[in-house]
């Protein structure tokens, strides 16, 4: 009688809380969730500290609080209690996670996930000793928080030449260069990231990654799925949504010194951030769509309501009323998800995950409601 399986489905871990926290009155320690859909915060907060999970180990604890308003077979209860007894990567055993090692050959993926699941930094050190030109291992250590800026930079770098059409590793060094007071190269880079396909935060690898050790250390598949998307970290969206933050401090600036060209280059920037969230292009979930509406709303405040720059297609007003109609349509969508996938068997969890995976989230909330009699 637990509604907790029903949120990590929604959006796994820190994504879900974001959601319910538009939802529902906020709760204690709900500030850096928050932060994240503000389109009025200054600043990112950051999480407290989680050893299993980067950035959602209170959100965790959070949305294992217990609700009466499910009645579940014997079944399905089984299948809740495995989900939450199970797979959290911090809880596997050291046997297991050996085990995984051994049969990935420690390749860098494992090292990866068993850092993770240990927050051990030998497996980073040993990761980036033994595949310093892998994407994900330099994408590791550039999001390591007790990186110094040089050492962040350098793997920024790496990072950008492996992966040309990775537009985040663009992104990413654009926000650094700003935290320098580098605006030059900073635009430089935002004008890059626009011509660059890809926006890959490596979630859905790491989540393969987490399966398979979940799944080593006793889970069912469809348990270590689930458990593999309840311990997504997205350490990127904080520094996304500040660059969102950074971008309309700079279309101020450009505003007081009446330079009309660079105000109009930086919204278009900033929007175009924001779109790539938005329209899936981040990832699929509903997180991703909701920091990218909160950029859109703080860059498109800073432009008259009344005009429709060419840019847009429609006057900002218009814009800035779609937005509120699709915050809407998820606010409405999100309470379907919770009475409905805590009572769906096994192969109907599975499916809604693969839906989330290949078309998004949102469209995976709407082909559940469309499932409604």
């Amino acid at each position: 009688m637990n509604r907790r399986l029903a949120l990590s489905l929604i959006v796994g871990g820190c994504l879900a809380a974001l959601l319910l926290w538009t939802l529902k009155p906020a709760r204690p320690n709900s500030t850096a969730v928050e932060s994240l859909a503000s389109p009025d915060a200054a600043a990112i907060a950051p999480a407290a500290p989680a050893p299993a999970s980067q950035e959602s180990g209170n959100l965790h604890r959070r949305l294992a609080q217990p609700s009466s308003k499910l009645q579940l077979t014997e079944a399905q209860q089984e299948f809740v209690d495995a989900v939450q007894g199970n797979p959290r990567l911090a809880q596997v055993s050291s046997a297991a996670l050996q085990a995984y090692l051994d049969d990935n050959r420690r390749s860098a993926g494992s090292l990866l996930t068993a850092h993770q699941a240990t927050q051990d930094p030998a497996y980073l050190t040993e990761a980036a000793t033994q595949y310093s030109a892998d994407p994900r291992v330099q994408y590791a250590l550039a999001m390591r928080p007790d990186q110094s800026p040089s050492e962040k930079r350098e793997w920024l770098e790496r990072l950008k030449v492996s992966t040309p059409d990775n537009a985040l590793a663009t992104y990413l060094s654009a926000r650094e260069y700003l935290k320098q007071g580098q605006k030059a190269l900073a635009l430089e880079d935002l004008a890059l990231a626009t011509r660059q396909p890809e926006f890959n935060p490596y979630v859905w690898e790491a989540m393969i990654d987490a399966q398979e050790l979940l799944m080593a250390d006793g889970a069912s598949p469809a348990a270590a799925k689930v458990g593999s998307l309840f311990n997504a970290a997205l350490p990127h969206l904080s520094q996304i949504r500040q660059l969102g933050t950074e971008l309309s401090e700079l279309q101020a600036q450009y505003a007081l010194g009446r330079d009309l060209v660079s105000f109009d280059t930086v919204t278009q920037l900033g929007l175009e951030l924001a779109q790539r969230l938005n329209n899936n292009r981040g990832g699929g979930f509903l997180i991703d769509q909701l920091v990218g509406m909160a950029i859109e709303q703080t860059v498109l405040k800073n432009v008259d309501s009344l005009s429709a720059p060419e840019y847009l297609g429609m006057t900002v007003q218009e814009r800035l009323d779609q937005l509120a109609d699709q915050k809407a349509e998820i606010k409405a969508l999100a309470p379907l998800a919770e009475n409905i996938l805590p009572s769906a068997s096994e192969a109907e969890l599975v499916t809604y995950l693969d839906r989330v995976r290949v078309n998004g989230e949102l469209e995976a909330l709407r082909w559940l409601k469309n499932r409604q009699p």
